[in-house]
């Protein structure tokens, strides 16, 4: 009756420590990407937004971000099984040597918990899922650079195309015109000089679209390795939709660089309350039970063990110290880190209003040539006009159309270039990184 007494009591305390070990995740004043997003997936289904969505989804640094939030979340496990009950199986055995060598075989179990150690345990596992939160936040800002990335990619090979066309375009007028010339110098109407000025032009419009041909194959390489495909037709980039009109405090708390640094930051903190807490005495249930096989007996006792580190004062000084200097850089960082995002988003804006005026100005600019052009050439068919006059008209024209190309490219990316910094470009394009479970709940 008494070893089943004891056997429910050790029982009882078992169940009672494993079912009160395990702390409640402790919310991090960190948003998640859901609680930021103010942009529905307006261009979700163009097929810029197919391609690019598919494309950061499938790269492999996003696959690393993956494998690194892995192993975050076995750090956060990690971390709270110190809270749990430390249980150990054994057994005693062994022989009486001074009674004729009986033998004795005793099974041992011993239960160890973990009550009270200043709160170390509860921050080391704060700043674990802290950890798990700013992996995650980080492949979120990885997916907005990617994003970004593919809308310049994809801007670039468009330019390059343009500038490709412009330039063999020229040169084909070149080749007529030092043709042109050529006929005029047998006929008897035109000068050497003048053939040997076309020539040397022709050259140099040979060489403008030798190097937008090299250009343009650097672009394509660089779109198939963000894309995992070659270009092939690319319909225009659309328009990237504005900013939803917020506050400043409000693009600062949609980004995921400052994000992922208050992530990093809340770590820090709760590693320097854990460094603290190691100042304060600890102190731990130990439950031991053993029975007897012999002598049909058991035995279960139950103590107490206080723990206070009194040799390492210097040590644990430093640790403090080391951690709080370490929450201080942070902090002078996210201070830093947030000047630059407020500075880039002055830039952005400032881009974004002169975008389309830049483009209006080169747009009458090339108009402008063109009529230009033409009214040279005619002069120079009645001698009004020479042939450098009518090659320089012809270079300012190819030159406006290549600051057009320039203008609209620039003014095109602008607006994704916002969206990447507070992460919007994301919601945009339809992109959903899964989320793990473990981790849900964390950054609420």
């Amino acid at each position: 009756m008494i070893r089943s007494a004891r056997l429910c009591l050790a029982l009882c305390l078992c169940g009672g420590l494993l079912a009160c070990a395990q702390p409640a995740p402790v919310a991090l004043p960190v948003p998640s990407r859901a609680e930021v997003a103010r942009l529905g997936p307006s261009l979700a289904e163009t097929e810029f937004g197919r391609r690019t969505r598919q494309a950061v989804l499938d790269h492999p640094a996003l696959r690393a971000g993956a494998a690194r939030i892995d192993a975050s979340i076995a750090s956060v496990a990690a971390a709270r099984a110190a809270a749990l009950p430390q249980i150990s199986v054994g057994a005693n055995l062994g022989a009486n040597l001074l009674d004729g060598g009986t033998s004795r075989a005793a099974p041992v179990v011993q239960v160890t918990q973990l009550l009270f150690d200043a709160g170390a345990t509860r921050n080391r596992i704060r700043a674990a899922e802290a950890g798990a939160i700013r992996e995650t936040i980080d492949r979120e800002n990885a997916a907005a650079s990617l994003s970004l990335n593919g809308a310049e990619a994809w801007a670039e090979v468009q330019f390059r195309r343009f500038l490709l066309e412009v330039a063999t375009e020229n040169l084909e007028v070149h080749e007529q015109f030092l043709e042109q010339m050529e006929d005029r110098q047998r006929a008897g109407a035109g000068t050497e000089a003048d053939v040997h000025t076309a020539r040397s032009r022709t050259a140099d419009a040979a060489t403008r679209r030798i190097t937008a041909q090299g250009e343009l194959d650097r672009a394509e390489a660089r779109f198939a390795e963000l894309y995992g495909s070659a270009a092939g037709r690319l319909p225009d980039l659309p328009v990237a939709p504005d900013l939803p009109g917020a506050t400043d405090a409000d693009i600062l708390d949609a980004s995921p660089r400052l994000r992922s640094l208050e992530a990093e930051l809340a770590a820090a903190r709760a590693s320097a309350e854990a460094a603290r807490a190691t100042r304060f005495p600890g102190l731990a249930l130990q439950v031991d039970g053993a029975y007897d096989l012999r002598a049909d007996q058991g035995d279960l006792g139950a103590g107490l063990q206080p723990r206070l580190e009194v040799g390492s004062g210097s040590q644990r000084a430093a640790l403090i110290a080391r951690s709080d200097a370490r929450v201080a850089e942070l902090e002078a960082e996210r201070a830093n880190l947030e000047r630059q995002i407020l500075r880039s988003l002055a830039f952005l804006r400032s881009d974004q209003r002169s975008g389309q005026a830049r483009v209006a100005a080169a747009t009458a600019a090339v108009e402008a040539n063109e009529v230009t052009l033409a009214a040279v050439e005619d002069q120079f068919t009645v001698g009004r006009r020479t042939i450098i006059q009518v090659l320089d008209a012809r270079r300012d024209l190819f030159a406006a159309k290549e600051a057009l190309a320039l203008a609209r490219r620039d003014a095109a990316l602008s607006g994704y270039a916002a969206l990447a910094l507070t992460g919007d470009v994301l919601d945009v394009l339809g992109i959903l990184l899964p989320v793990r479970a473990e981790l849900s709940g964390l950054a609420e």
